[in-house]
């Protein structure tokens, strides 16, 4: 029975050493106050170190920046008590002591007897996904900032007629917002229009706007006239 035990323990090492190689993120193990037991290969490179005495023994707050270390202990806490708030993003301070974004998310190693011995977290390096978030932040500020100097209508046209986008002002999150409303204004033209342009023809005080107008004759794309038409706003 002894030695059945034996092998069966064994095996079941070999098979936790195993998930740990083969896992794309990082694994750390601990004890449960924090101690570090034992780190997977992806763990140990995303952190920069080389030998096991250099983080074997040590709490894992140690390689969190300190004023995570408070966030820390209490998410620990809140999963001594049931409460789990999936994967968390700390910064990891490296041996270089550079830091690295990651995403944790820790759970209890368990006995036979249901009884939590330890502590595992998953870490994820979420550099590049971070990087990708900053990247595109900072696209959307252009393009608001490009779109606040936009003016208050823009005119296209394709082959079904002209379409008039009236700027309605920012949404919710500051992205302004265009509506097509060319029927509204009586410039859902279906003829060959090519150019507009938007002026006070006429000096009342409102736009209007200048429609320069094409059409085919016998195959040939012929000059044939412009308009105004009068807008009220």
């Amino acid at each position: 029975a002894r030695k059945k035990t034996e092998e069966s323990l064994r095996k079941s090492e070999e098979l936790y050493l195993s998930v740990l190689n083969a896992s794309p993120d990082g694994i750390a193990v601990t004890d449960l106050t924090g101690n570090i037991l034992m780190v997977s290969p992806v763990c140990l490179n995303l952190i920069g170190y080389k030998k096991e005495e250099e983080y074997k023994g040590h709490n894992i707050n140690e390689f969190l920046l300190p004023d995570e270390h408070e966030r820390s202990n209490s998410n620990i806490m809140m999963m001594q008590n049931g409460i789990y708030n999936g994967p968390i993003e700390y910064k990891l301070i490296k041996a270089d002591n550079t830091t690295v974004d990651t995403e944790i998310k820790g759970e209890f190693v368990r006995n036979a007897d249901g009884q939590p011995t330890g502590i595992v977290f998953a870490i994820r390096d979420i550099t590049e996904r971070k990087r990708v978030q900053e990247a595109l932040f900072e696209s959307e500020e252009k393009f608001r900032e490009m779109a606040n100097l936009l003016p208050q209508i823009v005119f296209e046209s394709d082959l079904e007629g002209n379409l008039l986008y009236i700027n309605k002002g920012n949404n919710s999150k500051g992205i302004p917002v265009f509506k097509e409303m060319a029927a509204e204004y009586g410039l859902n033209d279906t003829s060959y229009s090519t150019m507009a342009a938007f002026f006070d023809y006429d000096n009342d005080g409102d736009l209007d706007m200048y429609l320069v107008v094409n059409k085919i004759n016998k195959n040939e794309l012929v000059f044939s006239d412009s308009r105004i038409k009068n807008n009220r706003r």
